[in-house]
C-alpha cells in the first residue's frame, strides 16, 4: 500500500526544514535522515498510518551477554514505564542493540514529526553513551544500581 498524502507531504515538509532535499519514502514506505548526529529510520506502517522509529545504539558481543541483556531489560522497564521515552531491543543475529518507538501519523503535523524525531535521535544517543560507558559492564555484571537512581525502584 502506497503512503497516504499526508505522510509524502509530511516527509517532504520534513526535508526541507532539516536541509536534505528530496527526502522522501522508498520502495518500502523507509526513508534514512541524519539528525542531530544520530542515523535515524523512519518507516510508515501504511495501514495503521504510523511511523516507526529505530536508529543503532550499539553492539552487544560478550561473554557474559545473559547479565548485559539481563540488565538492559531492567533499564528498559524504566524507560517503557514512563510512555515516552521508546524502547531498546535487540537483533540477535546481528547483536545489534536498537532504540526503537513510534508516533501516529494521522493528523501529525510537521513540526511535532520533527521534535519527535530529534527526541528520538537524542534518546538513542543516550542508550549509546550509558551502554558504552565503562562502568555500565561492570554494573550489568556486578547487579550495582547506583545509589539515589530511579534504577533502584524496580531492582530486585
Amino acid at each position: 500500500m502506497s503512503p497516504s498524502a499526508h505522510a509524502v507531504s509530511l516527509v517532504s515538509q520534513l526535508g526541507v526544514r532539516l536541509g536534505v532535499t528530496g527526502l522522501s519514502f522508498d520502495e518500502y514506505n523507509l526513508f534514512h535522515v541524519l539528525i542531530d548526529g544520530v542515523f535515524v529510520d523512519v518507516q510508515l506502517d501504511t495501514e495503521k498510518e504510523v511511523f516507526l522509529i529505530s536508529s543503532e545504539v550499539t553492539s552487544i558481543a560478550s561473554a557474559s551477554a545473559a547479565d548485559i541483556y539481563a540488565y538492559l531489560l531492567e533499564l528498559n522497564l524504566v524507560s517503557g514505564m514512563s510512555g515516552k521515552n521508546g524502547f531498546i531491543g535487540l537483533n540477535r543475529r546481528s547483536e545489534q542493540l536498537f532504540f526503537i518507538d513510534r508516533i501516529a501519523g494521522k493528523g501529525l503535523a510537521v513540526d511535532e514529526f520533527e521534535d519527535f524525531l530529534r527526541r528520538s535521535g537524542r534518546l538513542a544517543s543516550a542508550w549509546t553513551k550509558l551502554v558504552n560507558s565503562p562502568d555500565f559492564l561492570h554494573d550489568a555484571l556486578s547487579g550495582h544500581v547506583p545509589e539515589g537512581s530511579y534504577f533502584q525502584m524496580i531492582h530486585v
